[in-house]
Order: structure tokens, then C-alpha cells, then sequence
């Protein structure tokens, strides 16, 4: 057992100040210390060297008769005010509560036993089945540092945005998927016929290899990959990090005996510390060394695209381009000309007028041409639009 410190309390009737802690009863009003008593220690608290109070102190914590209220030393086996035997008492003071403050966190005061009563000065002594104080100093706690209130901002923020994102997502898939028919009338058409036209050219170019038809002109060495070679070691220094431990250290602390003394606690554990050291390390180095092959030139005949021939208008009449050009097969001759690829492209345009000052209009484009020569102007058409005025659905012809 370590050092004993008699401790103090404060008389919570005549408000009577730093009365000594073995004393059971106020000096002041004679009121017993009672069952709630918060014992404290300061630098004044008197170290305990009388035999007989030492071991009124290892005796442990005061036990408070259930009848009269009354402090008991906790070898005796009645009470010492009424008599009243020790086993009918329920109600005892515990000596489990360390009492030096230590910084706690908010955490740690969560996972206190509920049996123990937390004090912010960090002294007092706990009644066994005190989870109401247990409870409220830990508000007490939030309080004295402002927290209820910032967590009850946080959580109410929190909610609400969660409750904001969730209703525009489902405000915005409503508008998306909310459809409903609009009318529309054809207004204008559209049409693009274009031809590639080609010419047979003699190109040089450059390869690994000359391909079928080519006619080499030259080669040369060119840099045709790379690949990684070995170049050399370099002796690195790399730093790592190891605990070290030298000799011990000790911490001590007072635990509330519930008696009205403090016993002083202290344990050891190894010094430790983190150092930095370097070990040597052999890390190889290599570099990129070109590989060589040999490259072609060479001159090769192809068709190539020489121009393109478009024809395009906004009504219903489409025509090619007109040319001269010949159309495929076309002879294999250096400058001659042949028609390649033809494209051709058809587009109607709707038009809705929701009102005299609001035109709505939708374009179909790439119109099969039978489909596109199908349609007249000022047919009517019904599509389906959603919120946003985007067109969902291919239109609904109305024949006339």
C-alpha cells in the first residue's frame, strides 16, 4: 500500500468548507457527512503517519447505516448511532474511483461503469447504485464545454440535409420520368447526299517491313524498341524505425478510499521511445539501351481520297451530286479518278407552339428515306414529353 493523505469536505448544509475527511460530522451544524459527501484533496492535504490511522484508512470505505444516515468504519458490524446491524444497510461508499484528474476524455467517461459517479474537479467518492449521477455529471461535462449544443446543431443539420438531397432526388426523377403528350406539326425537312471521290496515288512510305506492292527505295538502322539493362549498384542508407526501451518509469495517482483518505497508486512500466535508424541497402540501377532494326522506304500505289461532292436542301426533292467522275470499278492507273463512298442523311422538324411567343422545336435526324418522303407539311404529330420539355418517344402520326 502506498502513501495515505487525509482529504476534505465541504458541509452542503451550512456550506462549511475543507473540514477534515475522517471527521463524519460538520463541526459546523453537526450535519453527517452523509452518503453524497464529495471528498477532495489540495496541497495542504496532511500525509497520514499515525499507525492507528493508517489502518483506519486500509480498512476501506464507510458504510451509511440505512436507518439514521449515520458513517461507519467498515469493520464495524452495526451502527455506531442507532445500532442498526450493517447487513440491513443498502447503501455503502465504494473506494474504487482513482481521483487524480487525468484529462479524461468524453469517451472515456462514456464507458465508466454506471456504478461510478464522474466529478470534473476529479475528486469525490461514489455510492454504489449512483447511475443518476453518473448520468448527469456526464451532462454536466457536455454543459461546461458547450457541447449539447453543438451536437444537437450537427444532428439537426445532418437530418436536414439528408431530408433536402432526398426529396430533390425524388423531385427531379419525377419531373424526368412525369410524361405527357404534346402536340407537334411538321414544319420544315432536311437532306445531305455527299460522294468521296478518289485518286489513284503513288505514296512513299516508311514500315518494318515493305508490304505486297511496294517498291523499295532505300533502308536504314532506326531505334525500334528499348529494353532494361543492368548499369550499376548504388549503396542507399534507408531509414526504419524501432521502439527502445530503457529502464523504467513510474506514474502515481490518489484513489478515493471512501473513508475521508486518499491512498496513493502507482504503477511502472517500461521507458520506451521510438529511434530512427538506417540500414544499407544494394539497389540495382539500370537504364533503357535502344534496339535496332532495320527500317524500309518505299513507294506504294493506293486510292486515296481526293475531295467530296455534297448536295443538300431543306425540302423533299434530294438529288446526287452530278459528276463525271466514273463510279467503281475504276482502272488501277496512277491520276485516275473513282467515285467512293456515298452518304446520304434525311431530317424532319417539329414544331409545337404551346403559345403565340413559345416555339418548341424537335429535330429528327438520320430518317430512313422511305419513312422521310412519307411524311408531309403540317402533318400532325403527338409525342411524349417530360417536365423538362425533352422529347421521349418517337412521334404518333396523325393522319389527315
Amino acid at each position: 500500500m502506498g502513501r495515505i493523505k487525509a482529504g476534505w469536505w465541504d458541509c452542503s448544509s451550512c456550506g462549511r468548507r475543507h473540514i477534515s475527511g475522517p471527521i463524519v460530522s460538520c463541526p459546523g451544524c453537526g450535519k453527517p457527512r452523509g452518503a453524497d459527501v464529495h471528498f477532495y484533496m489540495d496541497d495542504s492535504s496532511p500525509l497520514v503517519t499515525d499507525g492507528q490511522e493508517i489502518t483506519r484508512a486500509k480498512d476501506g470505505a464507510d458504510w451509511v447505516c440505512a436507518s439514521c444516515g449515520r458513517d461507519n468504519p467498515a469493520y464495524k458490524n452495526s451502527c455506531n448511532g442507532c445500532g442498526t446491524p450493517h447487513n440491513q444497510s443498502t447503501r455503502r461508499l465504494r473506494d474504487e474511483l482513482t481521483v487524480e484528474p487525468t484529462g479524461d476524455t468524453l469517451q472515456s467517461l462514456s464507458e465508466r461503469p454506471p456504478s461510478l459517479t464522474y466529478e470534473p474537479s476529479g475528486y469525490g467518492r461514489t455510492v454504489q447504485g449512483s447511475h443518476r449521477n453518473t448520468t448527469n455529471g456526464f451532462l454536466n461535462v457536455l454543459k461546461e464545454y458547450g457541447l449539447t449544443e453543438r451536437f444537437n446543431l450537427r444532428s439537426i443539420g445532418i437530418g436536414l440535409g439528408i431530408i433536402a438531397l432526398i426529396l430533390l432526388c425524388s423531385f427531379l426523377t419525377f419531373q424526368f420520368f412525369s410524361v405527357h403528350p404534346e402536340d407537334y406539326s411538321v414544319s420544315d425537312f432536311s437532306w445531305e447526299r455527299t460522294i468521296d471521290i478518289n485518286q489513284y496515288r503513288t505514296l512513299r512510305e516508311e514500315d518494318w517491313s515493305v508490304p505486297s506492292g511496294g517498291r523499295l527505295i532505300n533502308s536504314y538502322q532506326a531505334i525500334h524498341h528499348y529494353v532494361q539493362v543492368l548499369d550499376h549498384y548504388d549503396q542507399v542508407e534507408t531509414p526504419y524505425t524501432v521502439t527502445e526501451c530503457n529502464g523504467t518509469e513510474t506514474s502515481c495517482s490518489w484513489r478515493d478510499r471512501g473513508n475521508g483518505y486518499f491512498e496513493e497508486v502507482c504503477t511502472s512500466s517500461p521507458k520506451c521511445e521510438s529511434v530512427t535508424k538506417y540500414k544499407s541497402e544494394r539497389v540495382a540501377r539500370y537504364r533503357d539501351d535502344p534496339v535496332y532494326a532495320t527500317k524500309y522506304v518505299y513507294d506504294i500505289d493506293r486510292w486515296v481520297s481526293n475531295n467530296r461532292l455534297v448536295s443538300t436542301a431543306n425540302d423533299q426533292n434530294p438529288f446526287w451530286p452530278q459528276t463525271a467522275v466514273l463510279t467503281p470499278p475504276c482502272a488501277t492507273t496512277v491520276g485516275n479518278l473513282c467515285q467512293g463512298q456515298r452518304t446520304e442523311r434525311y431530317g424532319v422538324t417539329f414544331t409545337s407552339s404551346r403559345d403565340e411567343k413559345n416555339l418548341i422545336i424537335h429535330k429528327r435526324e438520320q430518317i430512313p428515306l422511305e419513312e422521310w418522303q412519307s411524311y408531309q407539311l403540317n402533318e400532325a404529330a403527338v409525342f411524349s414529353v417530360n417536365n423538362f420539355g425533352m422529347v421521349t418517344s418517337s412521334p404518333t402520326r396523325i393522319p389527315k
